[in-house]
């Protein structure tokens, strides 16, 4: 009885052993790549205050962060991880004069100002991290004796982080020889606004100019998780001898019959699906 227990704890053992060898993932060593985006200081001119005025914005700016693809001759993709670290800022300026002290509109002088920051992947990725970030600031003039004003606002430097890994799926475009791309975006724009909304002529002999300057940078970085091996090694007809294996282990502890009359009727019968 005890001979027959251990031959079929191992035929047991040799089975559980196979398939958890088969279904072990594992992960490669991280891919980095660093970026450095900005954009230098662009804006409005409003004359006489009038709305909107000129811009020389938005702007845009953007970098293709190349990695490696997944070496398919060391398993199967099983899904791409993808994490980031980064840090923007940014500088907000508002500036507004008047040229005749006795016509001065009393109100508040904005620059309303923005960041977009983006990070997208292949096409069907559903990579697609981003985060808008303001930076506003004003000024006012109270009365006649008030001519000239400005101000500015820095944000940052401030973090934008992935925090946990970024899941995606095992596409093509990440498998294969050659590379793939991840792209970071920095978009920057800025508006200017005057509360109250003046009355037509009150702003004349008026100059408001605004601007904005942005920095966003960082790294990001991929690995991907795999099946090591081939998935053939374990499909098909050898998974089912496997299985089969394991029940004659079962059937030799109820049953009590030969091994040797159990591994072959199992083999047999696996002949003959």
């Amino acid at each position: 009885m005890s001979r027959r227990f251990n031959v079929a704890c191992s035929l047991g053992a040799a089975v559980l052993l196979t398939q958890c060898v088969a279904a072990h993932a594992t992960f490669t060593s991280p891919e980095t790549e660093p970026f450095n985006l900005s954009t230098p200081a662009f804006g409005f001119t409003v004359v006489d205050g009038s709305l909107p005025g000129t811009n020389t914005g938005p702007k845009t700016t953007s970098a293709i962060l190349t990695f490696d693809k997944f070496n398919t001759g060391i398993g199967t993709l099983l899904g791409v991880e993808v994490t980031f670290t980064s840090t923007f800022g940014s500088v907000t300026t508002v500036n507004v004069s008047f040229t005749d002290s006795d016509d001065v509109f009393a109100g508040a002088f904005t620059s309303n100002g923005s960041q977009q920051l983006t990070l997208t992947g292949p096409a069907g990725s559903g990579l697609n991290a981003s985060s808008s970030q303001p930076s506003t600031t004003s000024c006012g003039i109270t009365g006649m004796d008030v001519v000239t004003c400005s101000n500015s606002a820095t944000v940052g430097p401030s973090n934008f982080d992935s925090g946990s890994p970024i899941l995606l799926p095992p596409l093509g475009s990440f498998q294969g020889l050659g590379t793939f791309g991840l792209v970071v975006i920095l978009g920057s724009s800025i508006t200017p606004a005057i509360t109250p909304s003046p009355a037509s002529g009150t702003t004349d002999n008026s100059t408001m100019t605004g601007t904005l300057a942005t920095n966003w940078q960082g790294s990001v970085s991929v690995r991907f998780e795999y099946q090591e091996g081939s998935t053939e090694a374990v499909s098909g007809p050898m998974t089912l001898y496997l299985m089969l294996a394991g029940g004659a282990g079962i059937a030799l502890l109820r049953r009590r019959v030969p091994v040797v009359r159990a591994i072959a009727s199992a083999l047999a019968s696996a002949n003959r699906r």
